[in-house]
């Protein structure tokens, strides 16, 4: 703790799903160092639990997709409005910015003049696609806290104020147990294999992905009758839409902490984003998959610079997890791909080798800590200058 820096307040814009765990952790240690402080912004439940004051609850701000987007433009600019207004009432000490790049940047753009340090962690993945951000980073962001190891010489290259601090996701996982307990209260059984789905967190997910699942259970079952099936249900996505589209489809439907069932899943079939990372840090058997519209796909396609769109597999540099992507995603490939992990998947040294090394690379110790330490010495540093 800085002794002579009076905190009062920070605001935090956290609006996708999975920032919400890391937000909470950033919270937490804030709150240890000055107890009194008061943090309000965009977030989920876990950031509430923290003692977040929520603008706006992140169910309601995750839109993928340009039409999406263009659905929801009203609330969106009613949202930032509301932002705005508020950390220009409040004048916080800092505002710390995750994720959510089409929103964070403008908002940081808008925030500059203000003369607020403003901190981006879990940085725009310019790496991939709308390079054209790294701009606005270099204008109007004053320091990058980066989880991927290869983001810190990317964005050095550009001038940018960078540190690496590990992937918290990484943190949370590796080396720790999930014990069965949670499993077997639903009725799974230890000694027999787990299969595990992951549909996704948002309703176009939803909607695109389980009529795929449900037809690839059907034929894994035929196959192998003893072989047991497990649709897990995001946090993210209301009872009313996970109604419209989920049917009983001889399945166990699983809502805890998901990192119980892929610790004990025998393979995994996920649909992309940071799930499928959740689930290579479990080192297990998986296949990634994702589907959306064709006009959506089309565009990303056009605009994306990366290979593959698996983080493992990004951070491999190869296919080390299969992808099915848009019409390779369909229920024979996937069943087919999926009866492929669970019978070679301990045969494959060299590849098991590879992920754990890539997983390895994404642990920094005590990395909140570190953070927040040097969040609190820029602070100190952007205070002196103003005086």
């Amino acid at each position: 703790m800085i002794k002579e820096l009076n905190l009062k307040s920070i605001c935090i814009i956290a609006g996708d799903y999975s920032a919400d765990e890391p937000g909470a952790h950033v919270i937490n240690r804030f709150r240890q160092l000055y107890p009194n402080l008061r943090v309000f912004g965009i977030g989920g439940e876990r950031m509430r639990n923290q003692g977040m004051r929520l603008l706006f609850h992140s169910n309601d701000t995750t839109f993928m997709g340009f039409f999406e987007i263009l659905k929801h433009y009203s609330f969106i600019r009613q949202m930032f409005k509301k932002v705005v207004s508020v950390i220009k009432k409040t004048k916080p000490d800092a505002v710390i910015l995750m994720d959510y790049p089409g929103f964070n940047l403008r908002l940081a753009k808008k925030l500059k003049r203000l003369k607020i340090p403003i901190f981006y962690y879990i940085a725009p993945q310019t790496w991939a696609w709308k390079e054209g951000r790294v701009k606005q980073i270099v204008k109007y962001i004053d320091h990058l806290f980066v989880i991927f190891p290869f983001e810190k010489n990317y964005f050095n290259q550009f001038h940018i104020p960078v540190t690496y601090v590990g992937n918290p996701l990484a943190r949370s996982i590796v080396n720790k147990p999930f014990p069965f307990d949670p499993l077997k209260q639903l009725g799974l059984k230890k000694d027999l294999p787990i299969i595990s789905f992951l549909p996704g967190s948002r309703e176009q997910e939803i909607r695109r992905h389980l009529p795929v699942i449900f037809e690839t259970i059907k034929i894994l079952r035929e196959k192998f009758p003893h072989w047991q099936f497990v649709i897990s249900k995001s946090q993210n996505i209301s009872q009313k839409i996970w109604e419209k589209y989920y049917t009983n489809s001889n399945s166990y439907l699983y809502e805890s902490n998901i990192n119980y069932l892929l610790a004990h899943s025998s393979a995994i079939a996920v649909a992309s984003g940071t799930a499928s990372l959740q689930s290579a840090l479990h080192k297990k058997p998986m296949v990634i998959f994702y589907k959306t519209s064709p006009i959506t796909y089309f565009i990303a396609r056009l605009v994306t610079k990366i290979k593959y769109i698996g983080m493992i597999n990004i951070l491999d540099g190869n296919l080390l997890v299969t992808e099915l992507i848009q019409n390779d995603f369909y229920a024979t490939n996937l069943a087919h791909h999926i009866q492929k992990e669970v019978l070679t998947f301990n045969h494959q040294s060299i590849k098991k080798a590879k992920i754990k090394k890539a997983v390895d690379n994404l642990l920094v110790e005590n990395s909140t800590e570190k953070m927040v330490v040097l969040m609190l010495q820029l602070i100190s540093k952007y205070k002196n200058k103003q005086n």
